[in-house]
């Protein structure tokens, strides 16, 4: 092969846009868990847009959205008042994660379990912590 390292390149490239699209879809399943619905309100206008604060997992150019209202991700430095979600945990084994997440304006946490079946991501479990 004449040049080896563009093989390099364009695999970790596609392996991070991947990881990135696998990050999301986890972040989506575990802000839509039905059960936690009641916190976030989405019926109140107050309460949306929704602010997640970016981080490893959570990208700016991610899309995501809270019961079907999009989602505005945020650096630290911008927040504004306290409707913003912060993930605080997020480890992922295979085909397994556990990720937590704090929703200051409700102060609450929710912890949930995600085990990837036939290619998606399901909750396995969860719980919420309210402060």
């Amino acid at each position: 092969m004449k040049y080896p390292w563009l093989l390099l390149i364009f695999l970790s490239v596609f392996s991070c846009n991947s990881m990135s699209q696998d990050n999301t879809e986890i972040v989506q399943k575990a802000l839509n868990i039905p059960e936690v619905r009641k916190y976030f309100h989405p019926e109140m206008k107050s309460r949306t847009p929704y602010y997640l604060l970016k981080t490893d997992y959570v990208d700016k150019g991610s899309e995501l959205f809270i019961f079907g209202i999009p989602t505005t991700i945020i650096e630290e430095q911008n927040i504004r008042n306290e409707n913003y979600i912060e993930i605080t945990r997020f480890i992922k084994n295979n085909s397994e994660v556990k990720i937590s997440y704090y929703y200051k304006i409700e102060n609450i946490e929710v912890s949930a379990e995600l085990k990837k079946v036939n290619g998606k991501w399901q909750v396995k479990s969860y719980k919420t912590f309210q402060f």
